[in-house]
């Protein structure tokens, strides 16, 4: 067991960056698969998933498939380029409302 400057062990160290991660996921600062599998392999807290990432992963889908839906409209409509692009953008902001409440509901 090797301790550096600091005087603490490496065991040590590693328990308090666990315990980091933990807390970072918690506040919803850390959101990576790399940082849940960290978390999730410790045994401390069997009970934490994958969930910290839905609120954004529902907005995400949300704006893009609304987003989508509305340069369609403005397609068909043959507004044109701008004209789809200004429904799409106009749809990508709703969907990022709908993507939201959805994640809300999912809570």
């Amino acid at each position: 067991m090797g301790y550096n400057n600091d005087g603490k062990s490496e065991s040590a160290r590693r328990a308090l960056r666990k315990d980091r991660i933990v807390d970072l996921m918690m506040e919803g600062d850390v959101c990576s698969p790399q940082a849940a599998r960290r978390a999730e392999s410790s045994h401390f807290l069997p009970e934490i998933q994958f969930p910290f990432c839905m609120n954004k992963l529902c907005i995400l889908a949300g704006s893009f498939v609304v987003g989508t839906v509305g340069w369609w409209v403005g397609d068909v409509l043959g507004w044109g380029f701008f004209g789809a692009f200004i429904v799409s953008g106009i749809g990508s902001v709703v969907g990022v409302w709908v993507g939201w409440k959805i994640a809300q509901k999912l809570e």
